[in-house]
């Protein structure tokens, strides 16, 4: 439960410390008030990694489709890695949480929906 302030080094640097894991100080102290607020009970487990880490999977399973290589069997070989990671870092969600967070979680739209857009490609099967 107190993970992060031992990281920290106490609960009073917790603030500063947290803040500094993002290059941009204003957008840190939006995460800080995010975290505080308790909109990362959508992660496993919430740390500055896993939130920076949620943010760039995001942006890039978002981004995917506008790739050159889109729909290619590598593309959709990497997108499905992006898609497998965020899920690995998300727990599943419940209608309270739609209702929570106004419209579909990011589980909707970048895991579950992603899936279903795109399916996996089905390998054939050894000796064909």
């Amino acid at each position: 439960m107190f993970a992060l302030a031992e990281r920290a080094g106490g609960v009073d640097a917790l603030p500063g410390w947290f803040v500094g894991h993002w290059a941009d100080p204003a957008r840190g102290v939006e995460e800080w008030d995010a975290y505080l607020s308790g909109q990362y009970v959508c992660l496993r487990s919430v740390s500055t990694e896993s939130i920076r880490r949620k943010e760039e999977l995001v942006g890039a399973i978002r981004a995917a489709p506008a790739e050159p290589d889109a729909g290619s069997a590598a593309w959709l070989d990497r997108l499905h890695a992006l898609v497998d990671e965020l899920d690995a870092l998300e727990p599943a969600f419940t209608g309270y949480d739609r209702l929570r967070f106004g419209g579909p979680t990011l589980r909707d739209t970048c895991v579950d929906g992603v899936r279903a857009r795109y399916p996996r490609r089905v390998s054939a099967p050894a000796g064909r």
